[in-house]
This record gives C-alpha cells, sequence and structure tokens, in this order.
C-alpha cells in the first residue's frame, strides 16, 4: 500500500540518475512536494517506441481512483513506467513513518500507465518485505537499476520473468523514522514533514 509519498529533487538530477530525457514542459511544471497524494501529478519515468528513457507528468490514479495495483492480478493491457519518489509514507499504530532507501538513492516505484485526456498511472505493490512487514502487509516494488531497465523495455514481455521483478525489496534496502503526525493533513507541505518526530511521552498514572 502507498498513498503519500515525497520527492523534492531537482528534475536534472532525477534525469542524470536515470539517464532519461526530461518530456517537453516538465522542468516549467514540476513542483517539488514532501506530501504527494492520489489524484495529484507525479514524475514518472517510461520508455519511448524508440527505446528512449522520459521523464514526464502522470496523474497518480486510474479514473481518478485506482491508485495501487496488486502486482499478482496486474494487467498486461497498460503501459510499463515507474514512479520516481525521495521516500514514502506508512501509518502504524497512528504513527506516520517515512520510508527511504539507506544508500540516498532516489527510488523507482513499478507502475502502469494509460492514456486518456492526460497519462494517469497506478502503483504497483506486493507483499511487504522484511523492512515493512509488521507495520503494513503491502509496499510498493521498489526497482533496483537492472530491474528497472527490464521492466522498461517492451521487449521483455516474458510473465515469469516480470514476475520474479515484481517482488519485494530484499531487507537492508529501506530504512525508516517517525515524522509529524500533520502529514496525515494534505493541506501540509513542506521539508519538515520529513524531520524525525519524537512522539510525547505517554503521562505517568499514578495509583494511589
Amino acid at each position: 500500500m502507498c498513498g503519500r509519498y515525497s520527492l523534492s529533487r531537482p528534475v536534472d538530477d532525477l534525469a542524470d540518475y536515470f539517464q532519461a530525457h526530461l518530456a517537453p514542459g516538465l522542468a516549467g511544471a514540476y513542483e517539488p512536494s514532501y506530501n504527494i497524494a492520489p489524484t495529484r501529478s507525479v514524475v514518472g519515468l517510461a520508455t519511448t517506441a524508440h527505446r528512449q528513457r522520459v521523464l514526464g507528468l502522470y496523474r497518480w490514479g486510474f479514473g481518478g481512483r485506482q491508485f495501487n495495483t496488486r502486482c499478482e492480478g496486474a494487467p498486461d493491457t497498460t503501459h510499463r513506467m515507474a514512479v520516481v519518489a525521495d521516500g514514502f509514507f506508512e501509518w502504524h499504530e497512528g504513527q506516520p513513518l517515512f520510508f527511504q532507501r539507506r544508500d540516498g538513492a532516489p527510488l523507482a516505484l513499478a507502475g502502469l500507465w494509460a492514456a486518456g485526456s492526460e497519462r494517469m498511472c497506478t502503483m504497483l505493490t506486493t507483499a511487504a518485505g522484511p523492512d515493512v512487514e509488521g507495520i503494513h502487509d503491502r509496499m510498493p516494488v521498489i526497482l533496483e537499476l537492472e530491474a528497472l531497465a527490464e521492466w522498461l523495455d517492451p521487449a521483455h514481455l516474458d510473465r515469469s520473468r516480470v514476475k520474479r521483478i515484481l517482488r519485494a525489496a530484499p531487507g537492508g534496502v529501506l530504512v525508516r523514522h517517525p515524522v509529524d503526525p500533520r502529514v496525515g493533513d494534505v493541506r501540509n507541505d513542506g521539508p519538515e514533514l520529513l524531520e524525525r518526530f519524537e512522539p510525547p511521552e505517554p503521562p505517568l498514572r499514578l495509583f494511589g
């Protein structure tokens, strides 16, 4: 499950890291956000018919509703892409947690896109791996660079190979820390939402 995430890196840096071109107009339309919610415009990575990687904007959600799709039942009628992120949020017993790569690199989250009045996308989720177990039973599919190349290549159509790509990240890829509960309100946005937050200690109970 992924309902909120963050992306604040410059798009030129993302293009360099993922060896991609910028879609026309992306640089002017891109706005960093630390609290990206469904239905927002998001930055995604896909390939053209000439196998060039392109970073462009997508609307998060098929039909404004389907924000996440289980990879076990992902359709073959849509196009492959990856949503680019700095990290994502999950909640545990009311406390939001921010997950990011241990090595500090940007995340490539497997997704699908479909054409409409504008390009729409959905994130693919899989059963939670060691870094997310106990927090949520699902997590986004995190693509390492080699798997990303295969996922974006339209020539790789073998379902068994795709199934091996769409799996949980191994333990140790992600780290997490608690963040301010204000991230639960989509109107809040700013780098302070990613800072470590120490929940207040519960009041001491005195028994007479």
